[in-house]
């Protein structure tokens, strides 16, 4: 052991002495070119391996291009004689990072055996360049262009905001919201003034409307107590209160709670309202959830289409701040797929969604109504 040990330390001197001479009389590079052959000679290289499920450059290209919907007007290639290199140059759809078409790319490159070996990414304008090397020799390289096209994807995720307890004013804030371009879901009381004619306007400009239903609260609240359901009222009673609502409100496509924690607890009036509701083929929206609430089970058992608010936006915040938490629920709906969110109808709230209808865009984030994901969701649980 000791022997060893000596030995080791006398190369290293002599190996040290080595490099000092030879950079001393001149000889710099052959030392480093020598200890860049020592250093490769010892080191183990495991060569890539062709993948099983081979394909041609032309289908994997082809499989590409079609997952990423990118059509052949959007595609050029061009061979360069000189280093018999493909160039590739494509335009991909916005709503995906370029992280993530860099990786989808590669990973479909390699079932043709190319493997990504260079990655330089310029700016949003000039995009992203690649480069591939084929495991199988006298094949080609290959050079990719990407940059991001104007259109978006068509499979996006999915982003439903309710404006609650929406009510017509003459101002800005409200023809805001009706003019707003992208989907949006408006809630009602039918109690309020105006409610019908506001419903119609609300109709005209392509918004989808829910039929508000206040309901007896947990501690008791004095807002709609005149109209509210209560948990002691009679089958009769209640099924006439839904249906002058309903009246009240046309051209609805749900229902939602007002509070109504004691109410959504109860078996019986939610039977009752559900009975109603699937009288209308409507679907019925609750905010907020509670634990001991029997809605999603009782909602499941009659087929009626379900969902939950699944975040509130408070809209008394700044735009800015609102629009912060609409960046931040878009990361929720990519890890997800869809969020429902309600707010208020408030100045600032019209003013963040659309100061941040493009970045939602961007981000592949697709405004629909609430009823999109309730009864998609429906059909899945169906599954």
């Amino acid at each position: 052991m000791r022997f060893r040990i000596i030995l080791s330390t006398v190369l290293t001197i002599l190996l040290f002495l080595a490099i000092l001479l030879g950079i001393r009389f001149g000889y710099p590079d052959k030392v480093v070119t020598f200890l860049k052959v020592s250093h490769q000679e010892n080191k183990k290289v495991t060569p890539a391996k062709p993948v099983k499920n081979h394909l041609s450059l032309d289908s994997a290209l082809a499989q590409c291009f079609r997952d990423l919907e990118i059509s052949q007007n959007q595609v050029t290639k061009k061979l360069i004689p000189e280093d018999s290199t493909l160039q590739i140059k494509f335009q991909v759809p916005r709503g995906k990072p370029m992280e993530w078409i860099v990786w989808f790319v590669s990973s479909c490159m390699l079932k043709a055996d190319y493997i990504n070996v260079d990655c330089i990414y310029h700016s949003e304008q000039k995009g992203c360049r690649l480069k591939f090397k084929s495991l199988i020799p006298d094949q080609p390289g290959i050079a990719m262009h990407i940059i991001h096209s104007s259109a978006f994807f068509s499979k996006t995720a999915r982003m439903a905001i309710l404006v609650e307890d929406f009510g017509f004013s003459a101002d800005e804030t409200t023809i805001g919201f009706l003019s707003f371009p992208e989907p949006l879901t408006v809630s009602m009381a039918s109690t309020k003034k105006l409610s019908t004619w506001t419903a119609q306007i609300a109709n005209e400009y392509h918004k989808e409307i829910i039929v508000m239903l206040p309901m007896e609260p947990l501690p008791a609240s004095s807002r709609y107590s005149k109209s509210a359901i209560l948990v002691h009222y009679p089958e009769e009673k209640i099924r006439s209160m839904l249906n002058t609502a309903a009246e009240a409100v046309p051209n609805f496509a749900g229902f939602s709670n007002y509070y109504g924690q004691k109410v959504l607890e109860d078996t019986r009036v939610m039977e009752i309202i559900f009975s109603e509701i699937n009288k209308r083929n409507s679907y019925f929206i609750m905010t907020p959830e509670t634990r001991k609430s029997v809605s999603k089970p009782l909602a499941r058992k009659m087929n009626i289409p379900f969902g939950i608010i699944d975040f509130t936006i408070n809209t008394d915040l700044s735009a800015a701040a609102i629009q912060d938490s609409l960046n931040h629920y878009a990361i929720v709906a990519q890890n997800k797929g869809n969020v429902i969110l309600k707010g208020k109808a408030t100045p600032s709230f019209i003013k963040a969604l659309k100061n941040g209808l493009p970045d939602l865009k961007q981000n592949g984030i697709g405004l629909v109504y609430v009823s999109e994901i309730v009864k998609a969701t429906a059909k899945e649980n169906k599954k």
